[in-house]
């Protein structure tokens, strides 16, 4: 095992953008740090315990991008991200095997965006961390499903911004921790096919739907849970104003 650090700015595949001119392999046999604007054409996999760490962009340009076409496989490993990763066009990406820990950190700092295509999250020892910024958008589908987890938590911002969707289904959970946002804009979407959406008292969570004729939040099957009151639930133009009331399309609403 060794760890592999970016010496400049450069597609991956490049030795020239690596310390020592070595290509990482992120899912065989290396660690791999990101300092750099760094570009990827070609699927990420990253297995067997490794890591890809991207280093905070403000100090570092730390920046990882995964052009059109090229998906992210997190098998068993860690991608955690201080500076940015970038998600341009992936269809069918999927984080969790079953096999072991399979986990995103989206540090404070961090922010990773998915401009388009499909995410896949699932097992039970998978889970996103979100504690900086994470954006669905243009078509993009993130799904949690098969006991997989995706914590928003206080510093975190979970975006649906223009047509970017979100699934829960299938035992899949995210939990909106005090201080988080989760906020869907212009088509964006949180829908439940038989999961969890948990949202804690000092939370918001903002439902807008802009134009479109359904509510940004749909149920389903599955439900909403409320462990304390105070939670700041706004759904903007939908037929519920207040969810801890009543639900769009009858979903069920459990207030602890």
């Amino acid at each position: 095992m060794s760890l592999i650090v970016s010496a400049q700015d450069g597609p991956w595949t490049n030795p020239d953008t690596w310390v020592g001119g070595v290509v990482p392999n992120p899912f065989m046999t290396d660690d791999v740090a990101v300092f750099h604007a760094v570009s990827r054409d070609e699927d990420l996999f990253i297995g067997n315990g490794h890591y890809v760490y991207i280093g905070p962009y403000a100090e570092t340009g730390g920046q990882l991008m995964l052009m059109s076409g090229a998906g992210l496989f997190i098998d068993v490993g860690l991608l955690e991200i201080d500076g940015e990763f970038l998600s341009m066009d992936s269809f069918g990406d999927v984080i969790g095997s079953g096999a072991g820990p399979a986990e995103v950190h989206v540090n404070p700092t961090g922010a990773a965006y998915f401009l388009s295509g499909s995410t896949y999250v699932q097992g039970a020892t998978t889970v996103l961390n979100i504690h900086g910024l994470w954006t669905n958008a243009s078509n993009h589908y993130l799904t949690i499903s098969q006991n997989a987890k995706m914590v928003v938590g206080e510093t975190g911002f979970l975006g649906m911004m223009p047509y970017g969707h979100v699934w829960i289904d299938f035992m899949g959970l995210i939990d909106v921790q005090p201080g988080a946002v989760v906020y869907t804009d212009q088509n964006g979407s949180v829908e439940l096919f038989g999961g969890t959406l948990r949202i804690w008292a000092g939370s918001k969570v903002h439902v807008g739907v802009r134009g479109r004729s359904w509510p940004g939040l749909q149920f389903w099957a599955g439900k909403i849970e409320v462990p304390r009151r105070g939670v700041v639930l706004w759904c903007e133009n939908s037929p519920a104003l207040d969810l801890c009331q009543t639900a769009p399309f009858g979903g069920p609403v459990q207030i602890g």
